[in-house]
C-alpha cells in the first residue's frame, strides 16, 4: 500500500519545468489536466495513452475546489454536481431523504483535533492541558453536534485501524461528572478559580463545523469550568501559516489523515523533530518508541511498541484528539461503481456513468 500512496507516483521529466511555467503537467495517469481555475475547479479529461484506457469509462471530469461544502450541496442538489466530498452536518436530514441520490457514510482514517501550545503559558502547564482535555464530552459532541457516524476520540489512531487494536474506552468517558470534577480541582490547583479564570486563545478555520464544534467547545468549558475562550476564525490557508506563529493562539484545530492504513503515520507527526507536531511539545519517550517500531520487522511487537507510545502521547494532553472522521458524500445515481474506503480516496477511473 505504500506505493498506492500519491507522493510515490512517477512523475515525467519535465513535468516540474511544466509547473514552474505555470503549464499542465504530463499525465502518466487516466486523465489529462486540461483546465484549471485557482480556487474554482480543475477539469480532466480521459488520456487516450494510459495503458488501461479501454477500462475508463468516463471521458471527462471536473472537480470543484471550494471550500464551502454548502454551495457544493446545492449544486448537488441542482443536478451540477454528482460526487460530494463531504455534506455539511446541517444538511444531514435533507441528505438522507434526497431522490435519485445516496447518502453514504463509511469509517474514515482521518482524526479531528485541536493542538495546544505547550512552548509557552498557561497550557505549557500539564495540568491545565489534563483539565482541559478530560472536561469535553466527545459522545455528546459527535451525537448531537456531527450526529453523522463519527466516533469519538482521545488518541489519534482510530480504533478500527487494521491490523493494530488499542482501546479507545477514554473518548467515551471524559466529560463525564468525574473528569470535569477532576478537571476543576486540576485548574484550582494551579489558580483558576471563578475569580481567576483561565483565558485561552483558540483558532480555527472558515467552515461550519468547524465553528460548531469550536463553540460547542467554548461553551463547554465556561459552563463546567473557570475557563475563557477568545474564537478567532481564519481562512484555511491562514491557519496552515499561523500553524508555525503560535505566538497568535493557544489551541489551534487540525486533522490528520491516514497517508496508508498504518497507525505509525498517525503516531510518526508527534515525534520532537516532525514539522507537524503543532502542538510543539517534547517526548524523549515517545521518540525512542517510534524510533524502534520504524525498525522492527515482528508485527506484534511492533505493535506493542507503538501502542505504549500512543498511551505516552494521550497522557500527555499536548493534543485535543475529538473524533474520527465518518467519510459522508451525496452520490447520484447517475454514478455507479462506487466503493467507499477508509482513506477516503475514490479515484474517477474506477466509476461510471449512467445517462438514465
Amino acid at each position: 500500500w505504500l506505493l498506492e500512496y500519491p507522493l510515490t507516483y512517477p512523475m515525467h521529466r519535465n513535468s516540474a519545468l511544466r509547473l514552474r511555467n505555470n503549464e499542465f503537467p504530463i499525465s502518466n495517469g487516466a486523465y489529462q489536466i486540461v483546465g484549471a481555475a485557482i480556487g474554482s475547479d480543475i477539469t480532466l479529461q480521459k488520456n487516450p495513452y494510459y495503458y488501461d484506457a479501454e477500462s475508463t469509462t468516463i471521458e471527462s471530469v471536473r472537480y470543484l475546489t471550494t471550500q464551502d461544502q454548502n454551495a457544493v450541496y446545492n449544486r448537488f442538489r441542482a443536478g451540477q454536481v454528482h460526487l460530494t466530498a463531504s455534506v455539511p452536518s446541517t444538511r444531514i436530514n435533507q441528505a438522507e431523504s434526497l431522490a435519485d441520490a445516496e447518502f453514504v457514510v463509511s469509517p474514515q482514517l482521518t482524526v479531528y483535533y485541536y493542538a495546544l501550545n505547550t512552548t509557552a503559558p498557561p497550557l505549557n502547564n500539564k495540568n491545565v492541558r489534563r483539565a482541559l482535555d478530560i472536561s469535553i464530552d466527545r459522545v455528546k459532541l459527535v451525537a448531537t453536534v456531527l450526529a453523522s457516524g463519527q466516533v469519538p476520540a482521545a488518541s489519534p489512531v482510530p480504533p478500527y485501524m487494521p491490523g493494530y487494536g488499542r482501546s479507545n474506552r477514554n473518548a467515551f468517558e471524559y466529560g463525564s461528572d468525574r473528569y470535569v470534577q477532576e478537571a476543576a480541582a486540576l485548574l484550582a490547583e494551579e489558580g483558576y478559580t471563578v475569580d481567576n479564570r483561565l483565558k485561552i486563545r483558540m483558532l480555527y478555520n472558515t467552515g461550519s463545523d468547524h465553528r460548531r464544534i469550536a463553540l460547542y467547545l467554548k461553551a463547554t468549558w465556561a459552563s463546567s469550568l473557570p475557563v475563557d475562550v477568545e474564537l478567532d476564525n481564519v481562512d484555511f490557508r491562514v491557519l496552515l501559516d499561523r500553524h508555525r506563529n503560535k505566538s497568535t493562539w493557544d489551541a489551534v484545530r487540525s486533522s490528520w489523515s491516514a497517508d496508508y492504513p498504518d497507525a505509525s503515520t498517525f503516531l510518526s507527526i508527534f515525534t520532537s523533530d516532525s514539522p507537524n507536531n503543532i502542538a510543539g511539545t517534547k517526548m524523549p519517550k515517545y521518540d525512542v518508541l517510534i524510533d524502534a517500531a520504524a525498525s522492527e520487522t515482528e508485527q506484534m511487537t511492533r505493535n506493542k511498541l507503538l501502542v505504549q507510545a500512543e498511551e505516552i502521547l494521550e497522557r500527555e494532553h499536548a493534543n485535543i484528539f475529538l473524533y474520527y472522521y465518518a467519510d459522508r458524500r451525496l452520490r447520484s445515481k447517475k454514478i455507479t461503481s462506487y466503493v467507499p474506503n477508509s482513506l477516503g480516496i475514490i479515484k474517477t477511473q474506477h466509476l461510471a456513468w449512467t445517462s438514465g
